[in-house]
């Protein structure tokens, strides 16, 4: 689905279950005008994660209100814990 209203999506580790992108680690998907991280994350059906969520947009961390642009890319990612 390679086209110009499109973003790339990288899910890492749990979420890639837990997500709408059918198990993929890293697919496209269509974004729309005022398209925002957080919309990516509702339209994949992650909403219970939110709170949790890290962002990035295009290698930069990022915030769930950033505003997406044709080509984008953005990673969704829970943090890492240990103990």
């Amino acid at each position: 689905m390679t086209g110009q209203n499109t973003i790339t999506v990288i899910i890492h580790s749990g979420l890639i279950k837990s997500s709408r992108g059918k198990g993929q680690k890293k697919f496209e998907m269509p974004i729309r005008e005022d398209y925002r991280i957080e919309d990516v994350v509702r339209d994949l059906d992650i909403q219970d994660e939110k709170p949790s969520l890290l962002y990035g947009l295009n290698g930069e961390t990022a915030d769930d209100k950033d505003l997406l642009r044709p080509g984008d890319t953005v990673h969704l990612m829970l943090p890492i814990s240990g103990g």
